[in-house]
Protein backbone atom coordinates (compact mmCIF):
# COMPACT_ATOMS: atom_id res chain seq x y z
CA UNK A 1 0.00 0.00 0.00
CA UNK A 2 1.30 3.25 -1.05
CA UNK A 3 1.37 5.67 1.58
CA UNK A 4 0.58 8.90 0.20
CA UNK A 5 -0.16 11.21 2.54
CA UNK A 6 2.70 11.79 5.45
CA UNK A 7 0.90 13.84 7.78
CA UNK A 8 -1.36 13.35 10.81
CA UNK A 9 -5.01 12.38 9.49
CA UNK A 10 -7.58 12.78 12.59
CA UNK A 11 -11.44 10.92 12.59
CA UNK A 12 -14.40 10.22 14.55
CA UNK A 13 -15.71 6.91 14.90
CA UNK A 14 -18.90 8.62 16.66
CA UNK A 15 -21.95 7.82 15.14
CA UNK A 16 -25.59 8.87 16.18
CA UNK A 17 -28.36 5.82 16.02
CA UNK A 18 -29.90 7.26 13.05
CA UNK A 19 -28.82 5.69 9.34
CA UNK A 20 -26.95 8.38 7.75
CA UNK A 21 -25.66 7.81 3.60
CA UNK A 22 -21.91 7.98 3.23
CA UNK A 23 -22.68 11.55 2.23
CA UNK A 24 -24.52 12.96 5.41
CA UNK A 25 -21.96 10.96 7.72
CA UNK A 26 -18.90 13.15 5.55
CA UNK A 27 -20.12 15.97 6.33
CA UNK A 28 -21.28 14.76 9.84
CA UNK A 29 -17.57 13.88 10.44
CA UNK A 30 -16.04 17.14 8.66
CA UNK A 31 -18.43 19.47 10.87
CA UNK A 32 -17.57 17.35 14.20
CA UNK A 33 -13.55 17.47 13.48
CA UNK A 34 -14.23 20.88 12.08
CA UNK A 35 -15.29 22.20 15.33
CA UNK A 36 -12.54 21.52 17.06
CA UNK A 37 -9.82 22.64 14.73
CA UNK A 38 -8.70 26.19 14.87
CA UNK A 39 -6.35 27.30 12.26
CA UNK A 40 -6.27 30.81 13.43
CA UNK A 41 -7.32 31.75 9.67
CA UNK A 42 -5.08 29.48 7.87
CA UNK A 43 -6.65 26.93 4.88
CA UNK A 44 -8.20 24.19 6.39
CA UNK A 45 -6.82 20.19 4.77
CA UNK A 46 -8.94 17.72 3.73
CA UNK A 47 -8.33 14.12 2.16
CA UNK A 48 -11.38 13.19 -0.21
CA UNK A 49 -11.76 9.61 -0.86
CA UNK A 50 -13.61 8.59 -3.28
CA UNK A 51 -16.00 6.18 -5.57
CA UNK A 52 -17.00 6.45 -8.63
CA UNK A 53 -21.10 5.57 -8.61
CA UNK A 54 -22.21 3.45 -11.24
CA UNK A 55 -23.23 6.40 -13.89
CA UNK A 56 -19.53 7.64 -12.94
CA UNK A 57 -18.47 4.62 -14.30
CA UNK A 58 -20.31 4.57 -17.18
CA UNK A 59 -19.41 7.92 -18.25
CA UNK A 60 -15.71 6.74 -16.77
CA UNK A 61 -13.79 8.76 -19.92
CA UNK A 62 -15.34 11.94 -19.06
CA UNK A 63 -13.61 11.83 -15.79
CA UNK A 64 -10.72 14.38 -16.93
CA UNK A 65 -13.79 17.00 -17.56
CA UNK A 66 -15.35 16.46 -14.43
CA UNK A 67 -11.89 16.59 -12.33
CA UNK A 68 -11.12 20.31 -14.53
CA UNK A 69 -15.05 21.26 -13.22
CA UNK A 70 -14.12 19.89 -9.75
CA UNK A 71 -11.31 22.38 -9.43
CA UNK A 72 -13.15 25.41 -10.88
CA UNK A 73 -16.00 24.62 -7.84
CA UNK A 74 -13.46 24.32 -5.42
CA UNK A 75 -11.65 27.58 -6.46
CA UNK A 76 -15.52 29.45 -6.45
CA UNK A 77 -15.78 28.45 -3.24
CA UNK A 78 -12.06 29.77 -2.21
CA UNK A 79 -10.37 26.43 -1.96
CA UNK A 80 -8.07 24.05 -4.33
CA UNK A 81 -7.85 20.81 -5.67
CA UNK A 82 -3.66 20.37 -4.37
CA UNK A 83 -3.45 16.85 -5.66
CA UNK A 84 -5.36 13.90 -7.11
CA UNK A 85 -4.94 10.19 -7.08
CA UNK A 86 -6.14 7.42 -9.05
CA UNK A 87 -6.10 4.53 -6.74
CA UNK A 88 -6.69 0.74 -6.46
CA UNK A 89 -8.60 -0.94 -3.41
CA UNK A 90 -10.90 -0.06 -1.95
CA UNK A 91 -11.66 3.38 -2.97
CA UNK A 92 -11.02 5.09 -6.65
CA UNK A 93 -9.57 8.21 -6.57
CA UNK A 94 -8.31 10.16 -3.54
CA UNK A 95 -7.69 14.02 -3.13
CA UNK A 96 -5.88 16.47 -1.03
CA UNK A 97 -7.76 19.80 -0.59
CA UNK A 98 -7.54 23.27 0.74
CA UNK A 99 -10.50 25.28 1.45
CA UNK A 100 -11.15 28.31 3.82
CA UNK A 101 -13.83 26.70 6.11
CA UNK A 102 -15.92 23.72 6.66
CA UNK A 103 -18.85 25.23 4.99
CA UNK A 104 -16.86 26.19 2.07
CA UNK A 105 -15.56 22.76 1.77
CA UNK A 106 -19.16 21.17 2.68
CA UNK A 107 -20.25 23.59 0.06
CA UNK A 108 -17.91 22.09 -2.55
CA UNK A 109 -18.42 18.89 -2.07
CA UNK A 110 -22.03 18.72 -2.49
CA UNK A 111 -21.78 20.68 -5.43
CA UNK A 112 -19.40 18.25 -7.31
CA UNK A 113 -21.86 15.34 -5.78
CA UNK A 114 -24.25 16.75 -7.44
CA UNK A 115 -23.53 15.43 -10.60
CA UNK A 116 -24.45 12.25 -9.45
CA UNK A 117 -21.19 10.86 -10.89
CA UNK A 118 -19.03 10.16 -7.13
CA UNK A 119 -19.56 9.01 -3.90
CA UNK A 120 -16.84 10.79 -1.00
CA UNK A 121 -15.93 10.19 2.55
CA UNK A 122 -13.53 13.59 3.88
CA UNK A 123 -11.29 13.16 6.63
CA UNK A 124 -9.73 16.73 8.11
CA UNK A 125 -6.08 16.68 8.10
CA UNK A 126 -3.79 18.65 10.14
CA UNK A 127 -0.62 19.87 8.69
CA UNK A 128 2.53 18.51 10.88
CA UNK A 129 3.35 21.77 11.87
CA UNK A 130 -0.19 22.54 13.18
CA UNK A 131 -0.25 18.98 14.76
CA UNK A 132 2.91 19.68 16.54
CA UNK A 133 1.11 22.87 18.34
CA UNK A 134 -1.73 21.22 18.88
CA UNK A 135 0.24 18.50 20.98
CA UNK A 136 2.15 21.32 22.45
CA UNK A 137 -1.46 22.86 24.19
CA UNK A 138 -2.08 19.64 25.92
CA UNK A 139 -2.32 19.11 29.67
Amino acid sequence: MINFVRQPVFTSTKQEKKNYSPLERSIYITLSIGNLVTNGGAKMHYIILGKYTEEGVKNIKDSPKRLEAAQKVAKSFGGEIKQFYLTMGRYDFVSVVEAPSNEAAIKALLTIASTGAIRTETLVALPTEEYQELLKELP
